[in-house]
Formats: C-alpha cells, structure tokens, sequence
C-alpha cells in the first residue's frame, strides 16, 4: 500500500461507518419486527421485539392479518403471543402492511 492510497481507504472506511445508520431504518420500505404482543386495540397493536424494545405499530383498514399462513382477523391477536409485523414507516410512524400469527399449539 503505497503512501497515496493511505487517505483514500481511510476516508472509505469512515464513510462506510457514517452512514451504516442510515441505511438500517430509512422510509419507503418494509420492515418485519418479530416478538410478543405487549397490546393491541382497534388502531394499533404493541409489539415487545426479541431485543427487549417495544414499538407501537398503528394499524389500517389495508393491513392483512395472517395465521398460519392462512387468512385471519384481529381477533387472532392474544396477549403475550407470538408475532411478526410487517410494516412502513412514514413521517415517523408505523403502519401495518401484515401481522402474522402462528397457528395454535396442539
């Protein structure tokens, strides 16, 4: 590595580490959040994440519900339940585009 090439790698590094953050959690795009409902009403459902976090999720009349892969309702989400939500966020909120459930244990 020759003396020029020094300050092109280093300038590459430190703009790969300044704009990591952005690219984890910017609008327009689906995410999917995993873990347990901690709530949930007729307008949004509470999600406690498998990092401990919860996010409030806001629900709308095109959000589908799923369990086990087939079509469900709201009526399908329990306390403490398992979860996985897809959603988009826009101007800082969180709208459902689905919310699967796991089918009932046996």
């Amino acid at each position: 590595m020759t003396r020029a090439t020094k300050p092109i790698i280093h300038a590459a590094v430190s703009a790969a580490f300044a704009f990591a953050g952005l690219a984890h959690a910017h609008e327009g795009h689906e995410h999917k959040l995993m873990g347990v409902v901690a709530a949930f009403d007729s307008a949004h459902v509470e999600v406690k994440g498998t990092d401990g976090a919860t996010q409030s999720i806001q629900l709308a009349p095109t959000t589908q519900f799923k369990k086990a892969n087939q079509p469900a309702t709201a009526a399908d989400l329990v306390p403490n339940g398992k979860v996985v939500v897809k959603y988009r966020e826009s101007n800082g909120q969180k709208t459902a585009t689905e919310i699967s459930v796991p089918a009932a244990a046996k």
